[in-house]
């Protein structure tokens, strides 16, 4: 059993010292199967077996990267450029759910939701991975005002129509 324990006691000190963090990824992970289903059914694509299969490897790439990320961050400390590191992987482990949340709504919705800066923030975001640039569209104070990617019939950064959902 000290093996057992001693897993559980790392993964409840982790869960300890990251609260929201841990809160925050079960929250958008549940709220990603839901849409998920909620589009697939809707457009008559649910597949059981597939969502189990694609919410497991979703799961798992996400826990997967934050791991090996968090690993190169432990190596920093606590410090400015340690904590600020930390911050940094959290958003981006909860980017990839998140952003299949917020496309799938954005579909679900006509595009009526999420707000269309919001998707324009994601899309730029998606493309080049510049942060910045992303807070900064969010809050409005990004002074670039190039048309919306899913009206141009754009592309992801991995040849995929923006206009389709995700397999969640």
């Amino acid at each position: 059993f000290a093996p057992i324990y001693f897993i559980y006691k790392m993964v409840y000190d982790w869960y300890s010292s990251n609260e929201t963090f841990a809160t925050s990824l079960f929250i958008v992970l549940i709220l990603n199967a839901v849409i998920g289903i909620r589009y697939h059914m809707k457009m008559r694509t649910l597949s059981i077996k597939e969502f189990i299969i694609s919410t497991f490897t979703m799961l798992a790439m996400v826990l997967g990267v934050y791991l090996i990320l968090r690993a190169f961050g432990n190596v920093m400390g606590h410090n400015v450029i340690g904590d600020t590191y930390m911050r940094i992987i959290e958003f981006i482990t909860l980017l990839y759910p998140g952003s299949k949340v917020l496309q799938n709504i954005f579909i679900l919705t006509n595009g009526k939701h999420p707000p269309l800066f919001v998707m324009k923030a994601l899309y730029s975001y998606q493309k080049d991975g510049k942060i910045q640039q992303f807070i900064s569209t969010m809050t409005g104070s990004d002074s670039d005002n190039k048309s919306n990617p899913v009206e141009n019939g754009e592309t992801s950064s991995t040849g995929e129509d923006l206009n389709q959902p995700e397999n969640n």
